[in-house]
């Protein structure tokens, strides 16, 4: 992480870390009398004297150095991220910003073990922070983190236009991979060429390794699509109507886990947080049940269909299918030759 901080401009950590740091705090404040010790000027070692004083983003942004916790206790775990937060010049978000300036606890509501932690210049692009209630839906023992960074965009794109943008896929093919190898070998001069300029190099810059990647990248997408060729990608329309299998029986089980859900949100008791597990248990089990349920129902349609009545078998074989191809995998050339050797 240290040499990753030292090339990168702004980092962003988030997840479960096992570490409790209680209020310990994950900066330094130099003393003024490290500048003749060291021997720093202002002209030398800029990149020692920004992370030494990168506190004073956090004091130009009014958020407070010193965080808030509701877990009082720390751990080794927590001794080693405060220790790798000073080196790095990262800072930890919990207890520090809008709905969780006390430090909430992420884990069975007793310890702080997951948090976001950034780099100092991005506590100005986080517009939202808080620390969701429990919801065994998601996790076990783990309360979610949800936050929004907010950006500038140097192009403004209309949501109403977003289906209109060009988004193609390359999809695999094993049927022209001899053709896919035969293309790319004779472009294999030009990775060859690329990854000679590297070793001539003796001073390679991190732009200059990006760059061949790219380049790389460039050529076996190009030979794939020349050889394999471009597809549309599909747009997803959200639906907020409930799937066929989910019955009269998931909504009773989902209306009892969201009640006791809505109690815990006052009560986060051991015996409501132990009936909400218990109803989360039910309502996914329900789930399973019904779409098992459910597929089976279809299956022995199908079934019965086929021997009885062959256009509804596929008129609901039609209804299955999540998608609709305009042209088969196998052009009529292929298919006639396959049966020529048959």
């Amino acid at each position: 992480m240290m040499q990753f901080s030292e090339n990168a401009s702004s980092i962003i950590l988030l997840g479960d870390f096992n570490a409790r740091t209680a209020t310990m705090p994950d900066f330094i404040v130099p003393d003024d009398t490290l500048f003749d010790i060291l021997d720093l000027t202002d002209n030398q070692d800029v990149d020692t004297l920004k992370n030494m004083y990168s506190y004073n983003f956090l004091l130009d942004y009014n958020i407070p150095l010193q965080r808030s916790s509701e877990d009082k206790k720390s751990n080794g775990f927590g001794s080693k991220l405060i220790d790798m937060c000073k080196r790095c010049s990262l800072y930890i978000a919990n207890g520090r910003l809008f709905d969780d300036t006390i430090g909430k606890t992420t884990c069975k509501n007793v310890s702080l073990i997951d948090y976001l932690i950034i780099s100092p210049d991005l506590f100005n692009y986080i517009t939202n922070f808080n620390v969701l209630d429990f919801d065994p839906m998601i996790s076990d023992v783990h309360n979610r983190i949800h936050f929004t960074l907010s950006f500038q965009t140097l192009k403004q794109v209309n949501p109403k236009n977003i289906n209109d943008l060009d988004h193609t896929k390359i999809k695999w093919n094993p049927v022209h991979a001899n053709q896919f190898q035969q293309v790319l070998s004779n472009r294999l001069g030009e990775i060859d060429s690329a990854l000679d300029d590297l070793d001539s190099n003796q001073n390679i810059t991190t732009e200059q390794v990006n760059m061949v990647v790219n380049d790389l990248g460039n050529v076996l997408t190009q030979t794939a699509s020349s050889v394999l060729g471009n597809s549309n990608i599909r747009s997803y329309k959200s639906s907020n109507s409930n799937k066929p299998w989910f019955d009269r029986a998931c909504r009773g089980k989902r209306d009892a886990f969201h009640q006791v859900k809505a109690k815990f949100k006052h009560d986060k008791s051991d015996n409501v947080r132990l009936l909400l597990n218990e109803r989360s248990r039910e309502f996914k089990k329900q789930m399973s049940n019904s779409f098992n349920k459910y597929k089976d129902k279809c299956a022995n349609e199908l079934r019965n269909f086929s021997k009885s009545d062959s256009k509804q078998f596929w008129k609901l074989l039609n209804k299955f299918s999540n998608s609709k191809k305009d042209s088969p995998d196998i052009s009529i050339e292929t298919f006639s030759e396959y049966f020529k050797k048959s």
